[in-house]
């Protein structure tokens, strides 16, 4: 089983790389195609990244970009320690109401940087304004006319952008006089085909025993189940067993013991 996922850097202003976008994909073909549930992408993006590939290797220290939805970040408390390793990505879809902006300021108090993607100024939105560390603009789409709008009345909500602390993304840029264009307009970073491509990054997994995990999730539905017979069970399967022991020490959990026990990973878990 082969485990995918791609990644597009972001650059200042210098042309220097700051970050990586890491980009759901399903395949060897280098898109991400219709996604039928966005909350399993950003799942699936954030355990390839940092349980089966290594994050660090994927992107070498920098933070990553990573879509998340509303329903994701409701379902999915994140720890603090992940907080200087990823940059939460809320999609352009989601409804914002006073809800969403309290898990939003729960995620900043816990150390997260948020970005705005493909970003449209309007009154739900303005909201997280004042919370966003990026503000992306998908300027294939606005078009410069449209940019120099969604910019204006940034500046009118902010007073000049006097108080803003959000840096401005432009994203889809495609060549260099857009590059200079957005540039000009005053863009702190750049994504798109005029600096590089989307890469595509692809992995032989360790599948485990069908059987074996079935058992495990029947016996996890038991509230009085022992960690003596979670640690039988997972033995059985070398691949679980590795698995596991990867899960507990990647960067996900931040710790600074390197665990080689099962026992002691199933406790920690």
């Amino acid at each position: 089983m082969n485990i995918y996922l791609a990644r597009q850097p972001v650059y200042d202003r210098d042309l220097n790389v700051i970050a990586y976008e890491l980009l759901y994909r399903q395949g060897d073909t280098n898109s991400a195609g219709v996604i039928d549930n966005p909350d399993q992408a950003s799942s699936q993006v954030l355990i390839n990244a940092f349980v089966e590939m290594g994050v660090d290797k994927i992107v070498g220290g920098l933070p990553a970009l990573v879509n998340v939805t509303r329903s994701f970040l409701e379902c999915n408390p994140l720890p603090s320690n992940l907080s200087d390793k990823i940059i939460l990505e809320i999609l352009e879809t989601e409804a914002i109401d006073e809800s969403f902006v309290g898990i939003v300021n729960t995620l900043v108090s816990r150390g997260y940087k948020i970005a705005l993607d493909d970003f449209v100024f309007d009154r739900d939105w303005a909201l997280l304004v004042p919370r966003a560390d990026i503000i992306k603009y998908d300027v294939m789409e606005l078009g410069k006319e449209g940019v120099a709008k969604q910019l204006e009345m940034l500046n009118v909500f902010d007073g000049g952008r006097n108080g803003l602390k959000a840096a401005l993304l432009a994203e889809k840029v495609e060549t260099y006089e857009e590059f200079e264009h957005y540039k000009a307009l005053g863009f702190d970073y750049f994504q798109g085909y005029f600096m590089a491509k989307p890469r595509l990054i692809k992995e032989r997994g360790t599948p485990a025993s069908k059987r074996v995990v079935l058992t495990l999730l029947g016996e996890l539905n038991n509230p009085k189940v022992e960690v003596d017979k979670l640690e039988k069970h997972i033995a059985q399967d070398a691949r679980l067993t590795y698995k596991l022991l990867k899960v507990i020490n990647s960067a996900a959990f931040g710790s600074s013991v390197h665990i080689d026990n099962i026992q002691k990973a199933i406790v920690m878990l």
